[in-house]
């Protein structure tokens, strides 16, 4: 496809400080039009079989790979030609998934997408919430369900794919272990539970109860302002250096507690559970995880092969000389 060498499609960026407002007009013979009612706009920059990408389109995902760089950055042309080639491959891989799952009968039922659409929703605390966060996106809520949608296809694919993986043998999980041991060094570690009161005075009341026998889990949940009060004080395993107050536990033994210790977060009561020295974690209390490292490493080689076989299948055309036209103009205000 050839490219009119006087037409010149020109993203248009005004970058206040905090907002970038973007729009697209197309320059032609000097004389600026809507870019939305341009012919050219409708053009075809890249095709995959039957699923075709108009310059309008490409222009929007554009604005979108960009919005959240500075003038300066949009204006480099090497960062400019990777967003360019970031939204082109974004649409091949989104139009081969679809394409794939259609002629596999794989089809996003409704209700399923529907109950996908709330479960994202309910995540937010009221629905401006919600709208607001699709707006700092720039997104409609319909590009936000279709961005979904295409999210459950590619779980589908996936899915899919893990169905036909073989799991790891044992001889291959003990060679990992072995040629990994950098994975499996465990610093020292402590298992600790806290009470965390707002003043001195609360803690010493509480610490006074637990001297006479009080149950720990139960006065973590009646008084500790801590997040984890509901589950007795557990905090869990933490290392040195995760916070000021709780490296002072690694002066105590398993089961001994702590005095009053002082943070910005309040008065803390610390008690050990278990310790854990420094060195090499055995083969037996990593298994699991090599496990999962295995299979994290043949579903991504499936997936990279399938795409390939896909990509090969399928007539992709991309017209490199349009993809090159565009420019991106930034404007203060």
């Amino acid at each position: 496809m050839k490219v009119i060498s006087s037409w010149l499609w020109t993203i248009q960026r005004w970058v206040p400080a905090s907002l970038a407002l973007l729009f697209l007009p197309l320059l032609f013979s000097g004389c600026t039009c809507s870019s939305r009612q341009s012919p050219l706009a409708q053009k075809t920059v890249v095709k995959v079989d039957s699923r075709e990408l108009s310059v309008k389109d490409f222009a929007d995902r554009l604005v979108h790979q960009l919005k959240e760089l500075d003038a300066l950055t949009v204006k480099d042309e090497q960062n400019l030609a990777r967003a360019k080639e970031q939204v082109v491959r974004d649409f091949i891989v989104q139009s081969i998934a679809e394409l794939w799952a259609a002629e596999e009968g794989l089809i996003v039922r409704r209700e399923d997408l529907d109950a996908e659409v709330d479960r994202v929703r309910a995540s937010y605390p009221d629905d401006l919430s919600f709208r607001r966060a699709l707006a700092e996106e720039s997104l409609t809520f319909e590009d936000w369900r279709q961005l979904l949608r295409s999210k459950i296809i590619h779980r589908l694919i996936s899915e899919h794919l893990q169905r036909e993986l073989e799991p790891p043998s044992d001889a291959e999980k003990r060679a990992y272990y072995q040629n990994h041991p950098e994975r499996f060094q465990q610093p020292d570690q402590v298992r600790i539970r806290q009470i965390v009161l707002a003043s001195e005075s609360d803690a010493r009341a509480v610490l006074d109860e637990l001297q006479r026998g009080a149950s720990f889990t139960d006065l973590a949940e009646r008084f500790s302002v801590a997040p984890e009060a509901g589950a007795g004080g557990e905090v869990g395993w933490v290392e040195r250096g995760t916070l000021e107050v709780f490296d002072r536990s690694f002066s105590l033994n398993p089961r001994q507690r702590s005095d009053i210790l002082q943070s910005p977060y309040g008065y803390h009561i610390i008690e050990v559970q278990e310790r854990r020295r420094s060195g090499t974690r055995s083969y037996d209390e990593v298994q699991q995880e090599i496990f999962l490292a295995l299979m994290e490493n043949r579903e991504q080689a499936a997936y990279s092969s399938w795409l390939e076989d896909q990509a090969r299948r399928r007539k992709v055309f991309r017209d490199d000389e349009l993809i090159h036209s565009l420019i991106v103009e930034t404007r203060s205000y």
